[in-house]
């Protein structure tokens, strides 16, 4: 992977203590098993422990390496499956979701928080779309082989 810049960087007011990842798409979010998890996490939906109501929490969105270090201990390696309309990352129990478009199918995706459970600073990292063979698909034989 190269390093890049991030592909959103903002500050949201989290409603409920938390910021989302999830399929625009998603029907079925995470529960909470006792509020005191630093995250939870299903197929299409990951939802973030933050620090709530006071203040606002950054974060950060990258597709590829980062050039820069995260901004505390990784929280979560895992997949996120998605449907094709795209990614929102925030608020979104506010409504303060800012859209990633993302392909159809399973994305690798890395979490880190400066305090986990209490974050008010997250790195959300995606690996890029796997690379396409530059060879060209080879000719179709119009007959059949003898």
């Amino acid at each position: 992977m190269t390093p890049m810049g991030p592909v959103d960087r903002f500050q949201v007011l989290p409603l409920h203590h938390q910021v989302g990842i999830c399929d625009a798409d998603a029907v079925e979010v995470p529960r909470w098993d006792t509020g005191e998890e630093p995250l939870v996490a299903g197929q299409h939906c990951i939802l973030v422990a933050t620090r709530g109501d006071l203040g606002p929490v950054e974060l950060e969105v990258w597709v590829g390496t980062p050039a820069t270090p995260p901004p505390g201990p990784l929280l979560y390696d895992g997949e996120l499956l998605t449907t094709g309309k795209g990614v929102e990352v925030g608020d979104l129990v506010g409504g303060d979701g800012h859209q990633l478009e993302l392909a159809v199918g399973w994305h690798r995706l890395r979490i880190y928080a400066d305090q986990p459970g209490n974050a008010s600073r997250l790195r959300v990292v995606f690996d890029p779309p796997p690379e396409r063979s530059p060879q060209p698909a080879p000719p179709a034989n119009s007959r059949p082989s003898a």
